[in-house]
């Protein structure tokens, strides 16, 4: 029947949208995860009655058979991955500063603080106000307890910084701990039922960890120094982005759908939350109104949406190489061009055509795939097709690889110099010429 059907159809699709966040960013995986199980064990705490081992026991399963199931959907992709993630590491003394912490947070803060301050204001004290205390002090405090650990552990490891931690990440624990503590209290309370408010706090809770949670803890990866943390701070800082938005979202809904008669001084403190969040908001508006002006220019040249566009005011003939590439090549085609270092032009005939390449940035690979071994000699033989005048050395590396057209503009000629260029037409057909700019084409 359909109610028996219901709750596998629930899971299937629960299991491919984390499965799909997963595959996209793996860091989705236990931070939405993490969120999920809170949800279960929030129905379970609120529809069965569950407290305690039962919370647990009721929502662990499903949960562990959503995630695995998820896992089983990107299996494929799963077999040949690989990370250059070598553990968790403790933070010590570096953190953000309070002014950044302000100037990305300020405007979620602004709506969220409010919300959790407010709901948790209306809470009474009930008989199990001990229980839920204790488990929303855990849940505030467990990142700040599992960094000390780790912390105390390490060589160099001082009171000193535990204590400067401790005050650095108090409120936000605090904050947590609230946020826990009032949607605990709203699942029980009579009348008011699994709302939104409880779904709202949740989110509102996992956002502000994972805001804390790169002050005390990064994910030990290639990268060391000063950018130690720095995938650990912008990956987080994504998905806190996306859970706060939501709840952001609620809490503005929240204060606008209030009934009851306010007092002068709620009135007033409601007036005030307003014109700053207000304040919060048009100050955020701004960057991407400036980002459009200063990055369009204002569109002084003729507005076009071809991201391209910008190649074609050079005097080569690199954009329409590009074109024609797209036009010409198959599908299992592959071009050679210059390698060089990442954020640069370099690799960009690849990256505009989508027909692959020997390497395009090797530091990037090396972020991709944990190390440089996969590379090779990959930047070697793109060095030796360009430049020795054995055809059938470069024959043989084109072959190796795959390659059937030949990109020669400006960049290859300042890295691998004009002498080894002239071969090319001895055994490949010159496809396009413009600009100084060559395509080489052969069957392989």
């Amino acid at each position: 029947t359909r109610k028996e059907f219901w709750p596998y159809a629930s899971l299937a699709v629960m299991a491919i949208c984390l499965g799909g966040l997963a595959f996209t960013n793996m860091w989705d995986l236990p931070v939405f995860g993490a969120g999920l199980f809170a949800l279960l064990a929030f129905k379970a705490y609120t529809g069965k009655g569950a407290a305690g081992w039962g919370v647990l026991r009721d929502s662990v399963p499903v949960a562990t058979v959503v995630i695995v199931a998820a896992l089983v959907l990107i299996s494929p992709y799963l077999m040949t991955f690989t990370s250059q993630v070598q553990g968790i590491g403790a933070q010590g003394q570096v953190s953000t500063r309070p002014l950044h912490m302000f100037l990305v947070w300020a405007l979620f803060l602004v709506a969220v603080v409010p919300f959790i301050l407010g709901v948790f204001w209306r809470t009474t004290v009930r008989h199990d106000w001990a229980r839920i205390t204790g488990v929303s002090l855990a849940v505030g405090f467990a990142p700040f307890v599992f960094w000390s650990f780790l912390y105390l552990h390490e060589p160099g490891g001082t009171s000193s910084v535990v204590a400067s931690k401790f005050v650095q990440v108090l409120p936000f624990a605090l904050l947590i701990g609230v946020a826990v503590y009032s949607a605990l209290w709203l699942a029980k309370e009579p009348g008011e039922g699994p709302t939104g408010k409880v779904f709202a706090l949740a989110l509102a809770a996992l956002g502000l960890m994972l805001i804390v949670g790169p002050e005390m803890l990064y994910v030990d990866d290639s990268f060391g120094g000063a950018h130690e943390r720095m995938n650990t701070v912008f990956k987080l800082y994504y998905q806190s982005w996306v859970v706060l938005a939501a709840a952001s979202g609620f809490a503005i809904y929240y204060w606008m759908s209030l009934k009851e008669r306010p007092s002068n001084l709620t009135r007033t403190l409601r007036l005030v939350w307003g014109g700053v969040f207000l304040a919060a908001l048009i100050s955020a508006a701004y960057y991407s109104l400036a980002a459009a002006a200063t990055k369009g220019d204002l569109f002084h040249d003729n507005p076009t949406l071809d991201g391209l566009a910008f190649i074609n005011r050079d005097a080569d003939g690199e954009y329409d190489a590009i074109e024609y590439l797209r036009n010409n090549a198959d599908r299992a085609s592959a071009v050679l061009e210059a390698v060089g270092d990442d954020y640069t032009p370099f690799g960009r005939i690849s990256a505009s055509t989508g027909v692959p390449t020997v390497l395009g940035w090797p530091g990037h690979e090396v972020q991709w795939r944990g190390s440089a071994a996969p590379q090779g000699s990959r930047d070697q033989d793109v060095a030796t097709i360009y430049r020795t005048n054995d055809i059938n050395v470069a024959k043989s590396l084109l072959s190796k690889y795959g390659v059937d057209y030949v990109y020669v503009g400006r960049r290859e000629r300042e890295k691998y110099s004009e002498e080894g260029m002239g071969k090319f037409s001895e055994f490949m057909e010159l496809v396009f010429d413009d600009g100084g700019v060559l395509l080489y084409h052969w069957e392989l």
